[in-house]
């Protein structure tokens, strides 16, 4: 859902010459996918508002495969402003299809108190 929300936002940088900040600068598309990613959370009943952009493509990953093996995400992860190198420790990726790994599948030592990547 997410996807289908950027399509007419992006729609605007086809359409216009220029599309630009409030202060008069030139808008680049990565603020454009970020501004159209945290509307769509904010109105979205489903969403996953106030969600770091990591957390919010692993629950849109899960909610399209779950555990299952599937395309690389490369897309989803640009839609979400990040690069799937950034998720290298909960992203499995190979060959061009990657899933994200099982609970059991997870480090014997992971600890949640713990973990940088959600501080």
């Amino acid at each position: 859902m997410a996807q289908a929300a950027l399509g007419p936002g992006m729609g605007v940088f086809a359409a216009c010459a220029r599309v630009l900040e409030p202060d008069d600068t030139p808008m680049i598309v990565r603020t454009a996918i970020a501004l159209i990613n945290g509307t769509y959370d904010e109105i979205s009943s489903e969403g996953a508002s106030g969600y770091d952009p990591e957390t919010c493509f692993c629950i849109d990953r899960f909610e399209t495969f779950g555990v299952t093996e599937g395309d690389s995400g490369d897309a989803m992860a640009r839609a979400y402003n990040i690069a799937i190198e950034a998720l290298a420790d909960a992203f499995a990726a190979r060959g061009g299809t990657a899933r994200l790994p099982r609970r059991d599948e997870l480090p014997a030592d992971w600890n949640l108190a713990a973990d940088l990547h959600l501080i």
